[in-house]
């Protein structure tokens, strides 16, 4: 009999995947009240717009252009951690979340060169990919392989859907709910004990480095005025949100947490 409680007191799984409907459900319809949401045209006006000049060779904003390169370098450090002492669900939920991540610095870099919308796009649909190897890989994990299949492939149509949506509306509030309701899901699912066979890995952590990223992200001119035009937030978000997924990568050489 199936019942809210595991034998251990604690949540059970299948109540907890309930929850998670329930809660995205809440602020799906949270958003709908809401009026649509524009990409704010100041945010491509980043505070550290300096070149570096090597010879005729000229690289524009190039902190945040150089800052996001560590993507890169995890995501494929991430791949190459992968192999089969992994569950096949959870080993491909993990290859579809470091592929993302690793397209991600390449979008990144791309849009820094020249921010606009246009160049954006190819800096946030690699990430709808990585929020959807996360969600996916958190279900396996957690819930198992069925689970970690459903949400993986869910979360990457909506993903790739809010990308659609925004660029044909201008309309940011699916995307909203994509990045912020994932982040959700997955703190939801954080207490409950890793499914037979799958390798617990530490994604409070990663957790707590977006957070931290998008603090860095919110005070960026706050953060380039405190330190005399030396750093600003936007690199520093880079660099926080990177660095949370070591401890992924960590997590799998070892094969255990």
């Amino acid at each position: 009999m199936d019942t809210d409680i595991d034998s251990h007191g604690g949540l059970h799984p299948r109540c907890a995947e309930r929850l998670a409907f329930v809660l995205l459900a809440v602020l799906a319809i949270a958003l709908l009240l809401m009026p649509p949401i524009p990409q704010p045209q100041q945010y491509h006006r980043l505070s550290d717009m300096r070149s570096l000049v090597l010879g005729a060779f000229v690289l524009p904003n190039a902190v945040d252009v150089l800052s996001s390169l560590p993507f890169t370098v995890v995501g494929l450090a991430g791949l190459a951690c992968l192999d089969g002492r992994l569950p096949s669900a959870q080993r491909s939920a993990l290859r579809v979340f470091f592929s993302g991540l690793a397209l991600t610095g390449l979008g990144s870099v791309w849009y820094h060169l020249q921010p606009t919308d246009q160049s954006l796009v190819w800096d946030r649909l690699p990430m709808t990919v990585a929020f959807a190897g996360a969600v996916g890989a958190v279900a396996a994990e957690r819930r198992g392989a069925d689970a970690g299949l459903r949400w993986l492939l869910g979360w990457l149509a909506l993903g790739l859907v809010s990308i659609a949506v925004w660029v044909v509306t201008g309309d940011l509030r699916l995307y909203g709910l994509s990045q912020f309701g994932g982040f959700a899901v997955v703190l939801l699912w954080l207490p409950l004990p890793a499914a037979p066979g799958a390798l617990r890995l530490p994604w409070g952590i990663l957790l707590a480095a977006y957070v931290v990223a998008k603090g860095f992200e919110v005070f960026d001119r706050e953060l380039w005025a405190l330190t005399d035009k030396l750093i600003a937030g936007h690199a520093l978000k880079h660099v926080a949100a990177a660095l949370g997924v070591v401890p992924l990568v960590r997590g799998l050489r070892r094969g255990r947490v």
